[in-house]
C-alpha cells in the first residue's frame, strides 16, 4: 500500500515537470507570413514584385530585402544605384495603397495584399 502512495505522490509532481518539457507543436514555430506588392518607378523603368512580408515588417524592411538601398536618418536616398537628387529637387516619395503614405518608411507596417510605389518626384 505504501508503494502505490508513493507511486501516486512521484507521479502526481513530476507529470507536471515531464509536460513542461514537451517540445512545441512544430505547426507553432512556423512564422506567418503574407505577400505584398512592392513597385519601383525608376524613371524610364518600372520594376514590380509580389514580396513575402511577416508581420512587423516595415516598408523600410521589405524595401530592403527586395533592393539595395542607401538611406540617410531613416530617408531614402538610392534604390539600386538610382539617387535622388536635392539639386533639382527630386526626391523618392512612397504611395501605400494608392495613397500619399501617411508614414515614413520605417514607422509603416505592411499587412497582406499592401500595394507599395516608390517613384522620384520633382519638387517646383
Amino acid at each position: 500500500m505504501k508503494n502505490k502512495w508513493l507511486l501516486a505522490f512521484v507521479a502526481f509532481v513530476f507529470a507536471p515537470v515531464l509536460l513542461a518539457c514537451q517540445t512545441e507543436d512544430p505547426e507553432d514555430l512556423v512564422t506567418q507570413t503574407y505577400t505584398a506588392q512592392l513597385t519601383v518607378e525608376f524613371g524610364d523603368r518600372t520594376n514590380q514584385k509580389q514580396v513575402t512580408v511577416e508581420p512587423g515588417d516595415s516598408v523600410m524592411d521589405v524595401l530592403e530585402d527586395a533592393y539595395e538601398i542607401e538611406e540617410d536618418a531613416g530617408l531614402i536616398t538610392v534604390i539600386d544605384g538610382v539617387s535622388q537628387d536635392p539639386s533639382t529637387n527630386t526626391y523618392w516619395m512612397y504611395d501605400f495603397n494608392g495613397e500619399l503614405a501617411p508614414k515614413g518608411a520605417q514607422e509603416q507596417l505592411v499587412q497582406e495584399n499592401d500595394e507599395i510605389r516608390f517613384y522620384l518626384e520633382t519638387f517646383e
